[in-house]
């Protein structure tokens, strides 16, 4: 009975020892894991905030960003009152994804971003000290908490979806440029903001208004443009209640070629149509 015992201690101590020394491997392992892992996201969120920074800097001293503030501050249509503003599809600025089109990518996601604080900047120095502060929100699926921190700190709340469309008024500016989603056509049913950039309408164009089975039956692969067409309502609500302007170009940051972006400006009362704007020459 005693030699039992003793067996059975033995067994038992060996057992704690061994399930000691398991834990203890299981304790370093998972240590490491968790170190490999925090020093991953340490990295990529360094990477990250360098590279926008490095884009917005180079963003804020172009030409381009002092022709936009040109134009808009030169503007003989009188834009606003403007309370917020509100972007689409700019991207994440924490991609990893790694090939030949990486740089490209993340410029144009942070100088979309980099729009966003311009419009702010000019919006905010339109309102009284005492007035509200403009608001900017961003909505995208592709952003990660990184994203969100890095947009947090510079005064951009993001969106999950829906809610950025619930933001449009009459007060609000629209950015989207190149969307996988049809921004254009849903703004155009929601309101009419005080001002978007988004992809130029195409006069040009005959389209058909597709019926329901045929949006259902758009392949999700198709281009941008696809995805949010010149369809009539849009022709429409962009003839009748705005005035249309040049976007300064810079790299392909906001479109290429014929599908480059425009800024589109909401009527007044006494602003002429668009045939008559054309024949003028714009609208400085």
């Amino acid at each position: 009975m005693e030699a039992t015992n003793i067996t059975a201690t033995s067994d038992s101590k060996a057992t704690t020892a061994n399930e000691l020394v398991i834990d203890s491997i299981e304790d370093v392992d998972y240590e490491s894991d968790m170190e490999g892992s925090t020093q991953s996201i340490s990295s990529v969120d360094h990477e990250a905030r360098q590279v926008f920074q490095k884009y917005k800097d180079e963003w804020e001293a172009s030409e381009q960003r002092r022709a936009l503030w040109s134009a808009l501050s030169n503007s003989t249509v009188e834009i606003g009152p403007v309370n917020k503003i509100v972007a689409f599809a700019c991207s994440s600025l924490s991609c990893q994804q790694k090939d030949d089109e990486r740089k490209d990518r993340d410029r144009t996601a942070a100088v979309q971003h980099a729009l966003i604080l311009t419009l702010h900047e000019f919006f905010q120095s339109r309102i009284p000290s005492t007035g509200p502060a403009v608001q900017c929100f961003a909505q995208d699926p592709a952003y990660t908490n990184i994203d969100r921190e890095i947009l947090g700190e510079v005064g951009i709340t993001v969106l999950e979806d829906p809610h950025a469309f619930l933001e449009l008024d009459e007060t609000s500016v629209v950015i989207s440029i190149s969307p996988d989603i049809p921004v254009r056509e849903v703004t155009a049913d929601l309101a009419r903001p005080a001002m978007m950039i988004w992809d130029q309408v195409i006069w040009d164009q005959v389209e058909e208004e597709p019926d329901a089975a045929e949006v259902n039956a758009i392949d999700r692969q198709k281009t941008s443009r696809e995805k949010d067409p010149d369809l009539p309502r849009l022709k429409k609500m962009t003839e009748d209640h705005y005035v249309e302007t040049s976007m300064p170009r810079y790299h392909d940051s906001f479109g290429s070629g014929r599908y480059h972006a425009s800024i589109y400006i909401r009527k007044t009362t006494t602003t002429p149509t668009r045939s008559e704007t054309a024949e003028g020459g714009g609208i400085g």
